[in-house]
């Protein structure tokens, strides 16, 4: 068994070499040509028949976040543009770009995937029968820095809690005991492609 750690912008002489390849949160230039190269390098770097098992941020729970944000200042302020302006200062709107799928808060610039954006960056580097789930990660204010999805929106009835959503999520697709999933747990994408065998 071999073991290699390395730049994914930089995988030269190591083509065919691997029969899995795994990165989480990774692939995170904000530059889509450097995205599409590291791709495509983990897919040359592939035996035919290989594995890539991918963890991508995914921007879908920012656009959910928001969606709940505006619901909650929508019932407080009773004003729609009062309550737009109030989301996007909430949500830090000026910070994120949704078009690209970018966040940089003019420090680092990171990239988050839509679903549709990681299959088609896959299969545009090669990558075959690419499956694609959601991984739940616990966070809390302090650990990541910006507001969570607000509570009162699931005390008003507007969503179910987000806990026991990840439960019902886990059963159904885990065979075996149950971890609970704590309030306010983050999405992120969980992404498998095979290479084709020749």
């Amino acid at each position: 068994m071999r073991f290699l750690r390395r730049d994914l912008r930089d995988l030269h002489g190591c083509r065919e070499q691997f029969d899995v390849a795994i990165t989480v949160n990774a692939v995170l230039s904000p530059d889509a040509r450097e995205v599409n190269d590291i791709l495509r390098g983990i897919h040359d770097s592939l035996r035919a028949g290989g594995r890539l098992t991918s963890i991508f941020p995914a921007m879908e729970p920012v656009l959910y976040q928001a969606m709940l944000i505006h619901e909650e200042e929508l019932q407080e302020t009773g004003v729609r543009k009062r309550a737009l302006a109030r989301t996007r200062r909430r949500i830090e709107r000026g910070k994120f770009n949704f078009e690209l799928g970018l966040y940089d808060d003019g420090k680092l610039a990171q990239k988050f995937y839509y679903d549709f954006e990681i299959r088609y960056r896959l299969r545009r580097a090669g990558f075959r029968w690419v499956r694609q789930g959601k991984v739940f990660y616990p966070w809390d204010a302090e650990r990541i820095g910006y507001e969570l999805v607000p509570r009162r929106a699931a005390h008003m009835g507007l969503v179910r809690d987000r806990q026991t959503a990840a439960r019902e999520e886990l059963k159904s697709r885990e065979p075996g005991p149950r971890r609970g999933i704590p309030h306010g747990a983050e999405v992120c994408q969980r992404t498998s492609a095979w290479r084709e065998e020749k």
